[in-house]
């Protein structure tokens, strides 16, 4: 933010701090970066527009948010190719070319033709117990892990699964 202060001081009077009155304390609701930032550049005063006393605190906490959050999706394919990487690293635009210097993006890695053998077979099912069900689980696999003769519970809750379609309800 002080880069970009510092390289176009304008931006400071087109973009308003937005400020709301709290019992006599001036509070930044939306703009405190661009405040920190004039700041550290020695500015004294930044442009600012102050919500009147009457404002509800809800609209107040409602421009705080919003006035942070970032909308939509980057176009990639405009990025990579109407802006130069260096800018939009330094704006803190994140983007897969952010990273490279000037000149074309390396996709080396990412055009590599996928080994199907570089990945497991396997696949994580995860349950959701309070720790008396889990305690409780984890016991009932022991047990069925003795009686049907296998090794993991991930068998004995195949061969439980097995075992009630076979038999119904």
């Amino acid at each position: 933010m002080c880069q970009s202060i510092c390289e176009d001081p304008e931006y400071l009077e087109v973009r308003e701090v937005l400020i709301f009155d709290y019992q006599g304390i001036n509070v930044v609701i939306a703009g405190e970066m661009r405040t920190r930032g004039a700041k550290n550049e020695g500015h004294k005063d930044v442009q600012c527009k102050v919500f009147p006393e009457s404002t509800p605190i809800e609209k107040i906490r409602a421009y705080a948010i919003k006035d942070n959050a970032h909308y939509g999706e980057w176009d990639q394919d405009a990025l990579a190719n109407d802006w130069e990487s260096g800018e939009l690293k330094d704006w803190g635009v994140d983007s897969p070319w952010a990273e490279q210097s000037e000149g074309e993006a390396d996709y080396s890695e990412k055009n590599k033709e996928l080994d199907p053998d570089g990945f497991l077979d396997e696949m994580d099912l995860k349950f959701r117990y309070s720790k008396d069900q889990y305690m409780e689980v984890q016991e009932r696999l022991n047990v069925v892990c003795a009686k049907q003769n296998v090794e993991t519970k991930e068998d004995a809750l195949l061969e439980l699964l097995m075992f009630y379609e076979r038999h119904g309800a």
